[in-house]
């Protein structure tokens, strides 16, 4: 199922307002607000989640049934902030360890989701020289490559 960024955003609110007076917590987090806790907006969040839970799914089955976009953002948090594991788990209210193990697992998700992109980038690449290097060098005993004469 989709996550909706309109979901991210009642989510971060549990966090971000829970230092503000109980009568207050409910207010609207702007969205540069809320990139400024965690890199991207929350519909870039809710995108991103989409991407990561393929690869989830794909690669680690124990993790996929356990894995939810808060997870994600407790990663976020972390590379926004680089703060402590202390702090950074007191903020969303887990203790250091829950905390800890969830951004490690994130970080190695994201992680095969970059080299994902980077194979097919190269790959890519690779097609292009082809398509762009003549079938006659290719084929030519010489060593040195000259343009089409």
């Amino acid at each position: 199922m989709r996550v909706r960024p309109q979901a991210v955003e009642e989510l971060s609110k549990l966090y971000i307002n829970a230092p503000l007076p109980p009568h207050k917590r409910n207010a609207k987090i702007p969205p540069q607000v809320f990139k400024s806790y965690f890199f991207l907006y929350p519909d870039g969040v809710a995108d991103l989640w989409e991407e990561i839970k393929l690869v989830i799914d794909n690669y680690d089955e124990e993790y996929a049934a356990s894995a939810t976009f808060k997870h994600l953002l407790y990663a976020l948090y972390f590379y926004k902030t680089y703060d402590t594991s202390e702090k950074s788990a007191r903020f969303f209210g887990v203790c250091k360890k829950t905390y800890s193990n969830h951004v490690w697992k994130m970080t190695c998700v994201l992680q095969l989701v970059y080299d994902e992109e980077v194979r097919q980038i190269e790959q890519l690449f690779f097609i292009l020289i082809l398509i762009y290097i003549s079938p006659s060098h290719i084929l030519s005993q010489d060593s040195t490559l000259q343009p089409f004469p």
